[in-house]
């Protein structure tokens, strides 16, 4: 059972108030189970989740929100190889990854 991280919602309200993620395409590096994505992700205009962890991932799709409408992208990768082009992304969030 992981850890319940964030409960004060400290990451969300920092987010919120930078804006900077607001109709943005976002890259989420380390994006695990989706757990960040869900809080945020109705904000953005596309979110990319990047995890090098196959089963993390899969828990992620499997757990994705039914009424879920911005575009979601999975990617099983390495931060240092990402599988897109330059300048895809608007804003990058690194959240519980280093």
């Amino acid at each position: 059972m992981e850890p319940d991280r964030d409960p004060e919602g400290i990451e969300i309200k920092f987010l919120n108030k930078t804006g900077s993620i607001h109709d943005r395409k976002v890259l989420e590096i380390g994006f695990g189970n989706g757990r960040l994505a869900w809080r945020y992700a109705e904000a953005a205009g596309l979110v990319a989740g990047v995890d090098p962890d196959a089963e993390k991932l899969a828990s992620a799709a499997f757990s994705q929100p039914d009424a879920f409408k911005t575009p979601l992208i999975f990617a099983q990768a390495q931060a240092e190889e990402l599988p897109f082009a330059d300048e895809d992304f608007e804003s990058v969030l690194l959240a519980w990854s280093l």
